[in-house]
């Protein structure tokens, strides 16, 4: 008879579970063994109704497979699965999951290996059921990712691979070149107008308007780096006009 297995969360066992359950591995081993309940309650010094909830939260877990039979002494199977390097991995997987990274690389401790290999696994761009993620380790805190704000190099890296201006420095050849805006012109010293590329989306599908342009930079004129934009207007749905304080 199969204890009756119900989906829960692997979060919910503890480490008091943890601790039992490699008790039981020391005692029996990874492979099946014929046991009852009472034998395991003596091993791990409990009560049977305490062993048997022991049990239910190792096989929620997956951490073992045990058979049962009807009736008080009757023996049954066991068969626990994860060694005590499976059941670390996990928990350094939960940990890297709920986004604690640091957590997750001391308890695997000096297993480099074994820590590239998770990293690897959950670092990175992926795709869920209702959003876009991007998981990269980080020395420090990450800072808000601002434009125009003061950022080290490779939060200025990010940047640019985020965000997209009116236009963008090739910095290979030091020139400027198309981005959300595919042409622009001089109209006097003080005035620029840019065109926009039409059906530019944004992340989530939506289409990119001129307001959205001029609320954005209108946000970035408050900050040093861009003080010199005076006033921002539309000119049209796809075409916008700025003008500088000063001849740029």
């Amino acid at each position: 008879m199969l204890i009756p297995v119900r989906e829960i969360s692997p979060f919910m066992t503890t480490r008091h579970t943890e601790q039992k359950y490699l008790k039981l591995l020391q005692h029996y081993g990874d492979k099946p063994v014929s046991v009852t309940l009472q034998e395991l309650a003596d091993v791990l010094f409990c009560t049977r109704r305490h062993m048997r909830n022991l049990l239910l939260q190792m096989q929620e877990a997956k951490w073992l497979i045990w058979q049962s039979q009807a009736g008080r002494g009757h023996r049954a199977r066991l068969h626990l699965r994860y060694k005590p390097e499976q059941l670390l991995s996990e928990k350094a997987e939960q940990l890297l999951e709920s986004g604690h990274i640091d957590q997750a690389i001391q308890l695997l401790g000096k297993n480099k290996h074994q820590v590239a290999q998770l990293l690897r696994s959950k670092l990175g761009y992926s795709v869920r059921a209702d959003y876009q993620r991007l998981c990269i380790p980080y020395y420090r805190t990450m800072p808000s990712l601002c434009p125009g704000t003061p950022l080290r190099r490779s939060e200025q890296h990010l940047v640019r691979q985020i965000f997209s201006g009116l236009t963008r420095i090739n910095e290979e050849k030091g020139e400027v070149e198309a981005d959300l805006a595919h042409h622009w012109r001089q109209i006097d010293p003080l005035r620029w107008r840019f065109y926009l590329r039409p059906a530019v989306l944004w992340h989530d599908g939506q289409e990119l308007t001129i307001d959205a342009v001029i609320a954005s930079l209108t946000r970035s004129a408050k900050l040093p780096l861009f003080s010199h934009l005076q006033t921002i207007q539309a000119t049209g749905p796809l075409s916008l006009e700025i003008t500088l304080a000063a001849p740029g």
